[in-house]
């Protein structure tokens, strides 16, 4: 015989259960609520670890979620002020995860967005006084060309074109302008300045002697950027004129740079324009270079324009005489004349 359970005459429960080793069974009866309060005590308990588990879940997840939004809105706030401009201050995360990861690979472009930026402002610093030095450079060429056409005095014209060099090449604080004298066949100077004697104007350069030389008989720009090119170059002179060019820089410690540029007139080199820098060591620009190359055209058309004008003045002055010596061979030829008749 089965187990069996089934309902009482008063609502109550009866249950019977066979023994196996006897003939008998048990048989028990209960109160049908005392039967099921430990089913509904056990559903009611699921219900509850059920609906505590849920919100165990959403508060995890809430937790999760703010400790996701907070690092990503931080992390948007950071994205935003660098898009602005604002790179000046570091963005820092303790964090070890893939939000540690972004942070530490936002602030290394920070970094770099930073030193591009100081990159371009140094650029255009450096580009603002290379163009402020270029425009002072043409000025000065434009008023040399002014000051050069307006006399042709050629001592005023060698000054004038010492001072135009001076101040276009404002790191040079002494020059000489050397012009070719063919009898002697030597560089001689003509003008000066920033030399502590007269002792320069005594040189006397033979074509490919120092600086002059070497630019006299290359016709190229020669550029000393260094002590040590300007010491080859001060070797490369007499003895005499070494000497003559340490009278003329004593005090100074050592020749720092030097530029030297001809002056071509017709195709054919008349002289040089040197420039050096006693005192603060560097370089000249290729800026320099070219500008004082220009001025020294010019410089080679208004000695060319000099010397035209004291041919002129020259053969004026001899017409004048043949004139005059004219009008008194007429004069005399005819007061002897007048008392043969």
């Amino acid at each position: 015989m089965r187990s069996a359970a089934e309902s009482g005459a008063n609502g109550s429960t009866v249950s019977y259960s066979p023994l196996n080793s006897l003939p008998w069974g048990v048989v028990v009866e209960q109160e049908e609520d005392v039967f099921l309060a430990l089913p509904h005590t056990l559903e009611r308990m699921v219900v509850i670890m059920g609906l505590l588990s849920v919100a165990v879940v959403f508060l995890a997840a809430w937790v999760a979620m703010r400790g996701l939004v907070i690092p990503i809105n931080q992390l948007t706030a950071e994205a935003e002020r660098i898009s602005g401009g604002e790179l000046s201050n570091p963005i820092v995360s303790e964090r070890r995860d893939e939000l540690g990861r972004l942070a530490r690979t936002l602030d290394s472009m920070r970094v770099r967005l930073k030193a591009l930026l100081d990159d371009v402002q140094r650029w255009n610093r450096e580009l603002e006084r290379q163009v402020q030095e270029r425009t002072a450079q043409l000025y000065a060429l434009v008023l040399a060309s002014q000051a050069l056409a307006s006399t042709l005095d050629t001592d005023t014209i060698f000054r004038t074109i010492l001072a135009q060099a001076r101040r276009i090449c404002g790191p040079a604080d002494a020059g000489i302008l050397f012009l070719y004298d063919p009898e002697t066949q030597r560089l001689t100077t003509k003008a000066s300045y920033g030399f502590h004697s007269d002792a320069i104007s005594k040189l006397r350069l033979g074509p490919g002697e120092g600086i002059a030389g070497q630019v006299f008989s290359s016709g190229q720009p020669v550029v000393c950027n260094s002590f040590g090119e300007a010491v080859e170059m001060r070797r490369q002179m007499t003895s005499e004129n070494r000497a003559l060019f340490d009278q003329a820089t004593a005090g100074w410690s050592r020749v720092q740079k030097a530029l030297g540029v001809p002056l071509v007139l017709e195709g054919q080199v008349i002289g040089a324009l040197v420039l050096h820098d006693l005192r603060s060591p560097g370089s000249f620009a290729s800026s320099d270079v070219e500008v004082l190359k220009a001025l020294a055209d010019q410089a080679a058309t208004a000695i060319k324009n000099s010397r035209l004008f004291e041919e002129a003045r020259k053969v004026g002055t001899l017409e004048e005489l043949g004139r005059l010596k004219s009008e008194f061979v007429a004069r005399a030829s005819h007061e002897l004349r007048t008392p043969l008749a």
